[in-house]
């Protein structure tokens, strides 16, 4: 069992690792200045619990649902206080619900019954339920939402002066998502364009003030998704 999840947690940290490298270099410090900003600490393990999650879900197996649920009860979860507005014609789709979930409770559910009758992960999973009530310390806020097909969602945040900033999202895997941060003069400072629904930017803001970030999917069926900010 250590020695899968060793496996498991290695290629996890290897793929998360390519993914900010890429979305890192898209990022834009509002002065102009294009000088890299660092992921902060616990975006990073929000975002390890998202790619657990959705390996979990695709290949059907408890032990990385176990361990993103580890994860998620050493931050503090807690809504964005935004509220959602969208863009565009959204299109029409059969689509109602996410094959993943995002909410710890419904994660440790279904990684109880792909466990089946494995002692060890049941023992480990209890062990979690029990400890979910002990609090954490610091975290990452988000948020659960759907984007419909060909619409665009939109978020105005506030971020503090001098501070980096980050903005994370992770859908569920069937379309292809785009991040998009602009600040209150409408300048582009940073975006996630490629072909996949896990997105990130981080910026450096001046100034505090509000940013807004659009998210636009840009396939034929809605995309239900987690948004997180430092």
């Amino acid at each position: 069992m250590k020695n899968q999840f060793r496996l498991l947690l290695t290629v996890a940290c290897v793929a998360f690792g390519v993914t900010l490298a890429s979305a890192q270099n898209q990022g834009v410090n509002r002065g102009g200045d294009t000088t890299k900003v660092a992921v902060p600490e616990k975006l990073n393990v929000y975002a390890m619990a998202s790619e657990l999650i959705r390996y979990g879900y695709e290949q059907q197996e408890a032990l990385p649902l176990i361990q993103a649920a580890q994860l998620l009860k050493t931050i503090v979860p807690g809504d964005l206080d935004v509220t959602k507005t969208t863009e565009g014609t959204a299109g029409t789709d059969t689509k109602t619900a996410s094959a993943i979930s995002y909410d710890v409770n419904q994660v440790l559910a279904d990684a109880q019954e792909l466990a089946a009758d494995n002692e060890a992960y049941l023992a480990i999973i209890n062990d979690i339920k029990s400890d979910q009530n002990r609090g954490a310390v610091g975290g990452a806020k988000y948020t659960e939402e759907c984007v419909l097909a060909h619409d665009t969602d939109v978020y105005r945040i506030r971020f503090r002066g001098g501070q980096s900033a980050c903005v994370y999202v992770s859908g569920d895997g069937d379309t292809d998502l785009d991040l998009y941060v602009y600040d209150e003069n409408g300048n582009l400072i940073g975006s996630d364009t490629d072909y996949t629904d896990e997105c990130i930017v981080t910026w450096n803001p001046i100034w505090t003030g509000p940013f807004t970030i659009k998210i636009k999917n840009r396939g034929s069926v809605r995309n239900y998704y987690s948004i997180a900010t430092n």
